[in-house]
């Protein structure tokens, strides 16, 4: 997407990158609901190394803290805009493993968007 895409490529790569998602996306609806699971810095890089992936082992503290200000930046935008959004902060969770974890998301999404 565009936060990463700001992220990883240069100046010219990216209004490059922009306008052509623009237009392969000018027609797709906007989801009426959005959900992010945000967590620390710490948190992320433990997930990260977790997951053991050859391509995120040389991930910086600079890109993951510039992607999350970059989220939040979107974020923003869209309460502002008045889309619904329900921004969850997993830092103390594990909503992998944990089933409790798990239930008190589920509940916060169905309180947002109804039990369907």
């Amino acid at each position: 997407n565009k936060i990463f895409a700001k992220n990883t490529l240069d100046s010219h790569e990216f209004n490059k990158f922009s306008r052509i998602y623009d237009i392969l996306t000018e027609d797709l609806t906007m989801p009426n609901t959005i959900i992010f699971l945000d967590a620390e810095l710490d948190v992320l890089k433990h997930r990260i190394a977790k997951r053991n992936r050859s391509f995120e082992h040389q991930i910086e503290d600079d890109y993951l803290l510039a992607l999350k200000r970059d989220y939040h930046t979107f974020y923003s935008s869209l309460k502002d805009s008045n889309v619904q959004v329900l921004h969850i902060n997993t830092s103390n969770m594990d909503f992998v493993n944990n089933n409790k974890d798990y239930q008190e998301i589920l509940t916060q999404v169905k309180t947002m968007i109804g039990d369907k």
